[in-house]
């Protein structure tokens, strides 16, 4: 099933809110601006008790992050396909990847490289 990234049924939250520590001055990005930094897949956390993509945003030359979650916590397929798609998204603005469409599939999701790891 192919569907944007801020509309898609598989995930929570697109684009995520980022946050991380600040001075005086400091101005964080409004969910959706920046670049895409890096991405990386979270096991099962304290903080948030389930498994999630921890999102870094370039932002005025600083950089912050956020959490990204699959809609059905228990759906442990969507996010190791989606953190596949999001690595070859990197240094690309979060503006053009919230609206590229996503393929997040049964098909897609059975093909996954990190998902045959589960």
């Amino acid at each position: 099933m192919k569907a944007h990234m801020y509309n898609h049924p598989k995930i929570k939250n697109w684009p995520p809110a980022t946050g991380g520590s600040y001075g005086p001055g400091d101005v964080f990005p409004s969910p959706g601006e920046g670049k895409l930094h890096n991405v990386t897949f979270v096991d099962a956390s304290r903080q948030t008790g389930s498994e999630h993509l921890r999102v870094v945003v370039e932002f005025r030359g600083r950089l912050s992050s956020g959490g990204v979650f699959a809609a059905d916590p228990e759906d442990h397929r969507a996010l190791p396909v989606l953190f596949d798609e999001l690595k070859n998204q990197i240094g690309k603005e979060m503006e053009d990847i919230t609206n590229m469409e996503f393929d997040l599939s049964p098909a897609t999701l059975a093909r996954s490289r990190l998902w045959a790891g589960f």
